[in-house]
């Protein structure tokens, strides 16, 4: 894979970070990377991802003929290959590095003993903790993997930073 084509795949990587959907817009990881989203080299790197079974196109045209294409699970290896891994609990796959974890648990602490929910504000614990924001969404993509939080059935609360907390996660942090 050609390097701008690996660029292009991270930058549409990042786009589902904090998902559950894997839709990525061609658009916006072109402009990132200084290619012309309209022009015959990114429909070049476009090619040269799909050959490689990194993206796919959607069954209606009409998504793909916008720029909508769904990342595949091999386009998230590869984005992901020789990126930074946690140290700390567990394996990849569900790993927790000990930022997370003191995340995770000012999180349980919002809850308090007896919270009748268990809705936690990600953004204010990072806030409290200095977090910085590229530090918070990777802390909340190893929580998510790890089960220990869930994104909101509700978008737009995900989106304003507000999880779910598991049951797992509150037992990860009242083990500890």
């Amino acid at each position: 894979m050609s390097d701008k084509a690996l660029r292009m795949l991270k930058h549409m990587r990042k786009q589902i970070v904090r998902r559950t959907e894997r839709y990525v817009a061609v658009r916006e990881a072109a402009i990132s990377i200084g290619v012309d989203p309209g022009g015959s080299e990114c429909d070049g790197l476009v090619e040269e991802l799909l050959r490689g079974g990194h993206p796919q196109r959607y069954p209606s045209p009409s998504l793909t003929a916008h720029g909508l294409y769904r990342l595949t699970d091999r386009g998230i290896a590869a984005a992901d290959e020789g990126e930074p891994r946690p140290g700390g609990v567990g394996c990849w796959e569900g790993s927790v590095d000990e930022k997370s974890l003191q995340l995770l648990k000012v999180m349980r602490e919002q809850l308090g003993e007896t919270a009748a929910s268990r809705i936690v504000d990600a953004v204010a614990a990072a806030n409290s903790l200095g977090m910085y924001p590229g530090t918070l969404e990777r802390s909340l993509l190893y929580l998510v993997r790890a089960g220990y939080l869930e994104e909101s059935a509700d978008h737009a609360m995900t989106t304003q930073g507000m999880y779910l907390i598991t049951f797992q996660g509150i037992a990860a942090i009242d083990n500890a």
